[in-house]
């Protein structure tokens, strides 16, 4: 079952109101109507440091963790390449790449 999120939605609506980004009420209602993290299946590739990417997986990550990432205040990348997503991917990434050592 996926748990209820909208409490976050409602958070990040207000995260976005009090930064001045968010300023129309249609825009507002759309963010707390709108689950963000069905948008997210399978995964995402979150940053990490120097520039590379590491794939996190919804079924791979404990629910309220895997709420925190959809709900941040910033873009997730969701593909690499136009077709990489994260369960198909090794190790970290870099761009579309992967970096041996």
């Amino acid at each position: 079952m996926t748990p209820d999120t909208a409490p976050e939605r409602r958070t990040l609506a207000d995260r976005l109101q009090k930064a001045g980004v968010l300023t129309h009420p249609k825009w507002r209602a759309a963010i707390e109507a709108v689950p963000r993290e069905l948008f997210l299946q399978p995964g995402v590739f979150l940053p990490t440091d120097g520039g590379r990417r590491r794939p996190v997986t919804a079924l791979g990550t404990d629910p309220k963790e895997w709420s925190e990432i959809a709900y941040r205040d910033e873009s997730l990348v969701t593909q690499l390449d136009g077709h990489l997503t994260p369960p198909w991917a090794q190790g970290r990434r870099m761009g579309g790449r992967s970096r041996r050592r």
